[in-house]
């Protein structure tokens, strides 16, 4: 406080220092508003330097700011806030003050000190900020090297993979290359065969036809002698009809048979004259099935006249079944039921 108290008041008027003097000791101007605005400006200036020793420094700072606002004369002030910034690693700032002080007064070597102690330090610091980032850069450097240098290993591995299964492969294709070849032998080999079995094919299929037109030939011989022989048979048999039916048929499937056609006529010439027995048997058995449809004609008129004589005689009607009697005896006069119904009408008078 003393040490404050002890610093000069300058003379608004001649500029003069004045120490504990009201009035300037060389023109006698009124200082005691001058000292008035500097015992408040070190008053502040005194609060700042105890907040700064109890480690308020925000409010340290701002007492020392409002100290220069009232009084920018002081360098201590200067000094001090400078200080508190670069306590606060604020160098730049804290040489910015000092300067400005240094300007108030260029023989305070306080300031000096300071300042050059600040840029030093600022100095070092740039300096090993500067290493770090040369060190910083150096093992990214070298970083990237090993990774290059690993990339490189890398691709050099697969460079010799790929050579390997380069090589691998030319082998592979070598062999597929010989294989192609002993196809397109095989191949044209093949093509060789294939044209001759095209032509054997070929050859077969002649001969085919040939065994096929030989086949139908002989079967057609074989089908016509066989209806020349079941003709003749019927031809031994008098069956003139069945005989040229049977030669007509060999003729039409073999007409080189000529003996078919010499029977044809002799057949022929039998049915002209009416011997065929087989005509006979036929009329004969037509007859015969004639009186069989006669007959059965009968058999079923008779159950049926019948049937209606025993219904009229259960109604009493005596005279319709004494009709339909007779009308069986007209064409059954054998008939014994009918005779024996009627014989009992006519027995009963009725």
């Amino acid at each position: 406080m003393n040490e404050t108290n002890k610093q000069p008041i300058i003379c608004p008027i001649c500029a003069k220092e004045n120490i504990d003097r009201l009035k300037c000791i060389e023109c006698g101007c009124d200082l005691s508003l001058p000292k008035a605005v500097t015992e408040l400006a070190n008053r502040r200036f005194n609060n700042a330097l105890e907040l700064s020793k109890s480690g308020d420094i925000t409010t340290a700072k701002a007492e020392l700011i409002a100290a220069i606002e009232i009084w920018d004369e002081n360098p201590k002030y200067y000094l001090l806030l400078g200080r508190l910034l670069a306590n606060e690693n604020k160098l730049d700032q804290a040489i910015e003050i000092w300067q400005n002080a240094f300007i108030k007064n260029e023989t305070y070597f306080d300031i000096i000190r300071d300042i050059i102690k600040a840029e030093k330090f600022l100095f070092i610091e740039a300096k090993d900020a500067r290493v770090l980032e040369l060190k910083t850069q150096l093992e990214e450097s070298l970083a990237s090297i090993n990774i290059s240098k690993a990339k490189i290993e890398e691709l050099e591995s697969e460079i010799c993979k790929l050579s390997d299964a380069l090589q691998q492969k030319s082998k592979e294709i070598d062999k597929l290359n010989s294989c192609l070849e002993e196809k397109e032998k095989i191949s044209t080999k093949a093509l060789m065969t294939m044209d001759e079995l095209v032509a054997k094919e070929k050859e077969i299929k002649d001969n085919f036809k040939e065994i096929k037109l030989l086949e139908d030939g002989k079967n057609q011989i074989f089908q016509g002698l066989e209806a020349f022989s079941l003709g003749l048979e019927f031809y031994e048999n008098r069956k003139y009809q069945l005989a040229k039916d049977e030669f007509e048929r060999s003729i039409n499937v073999c007409p080189s048979l000529a003996i078919s056609k010499t029977f044809v006529k002799k057949t022929e010439r039998a049915l002209e004259k009416g011997f065929d027995v087989l005509k006979e048997e036929k009329e004969k058995e037509f007859s015969r099935d004639n009186s069989l449809i006669r007959k059965a004609e009968i058999n079923s008129f008779v159950k049926r006249a019948l049937k209606e004589a025993k219904s009229r005689i259960k109604s009493c009607d005596f005279k319709g079944a004494i009709e339909c009697l007779k009308s069986i005896l007209r064409v059954d006069p054998a008939n014994i039921k009918a005779n024996r119904l009627l014989k009992n009408i006519e027995s009963n008078g009725k």
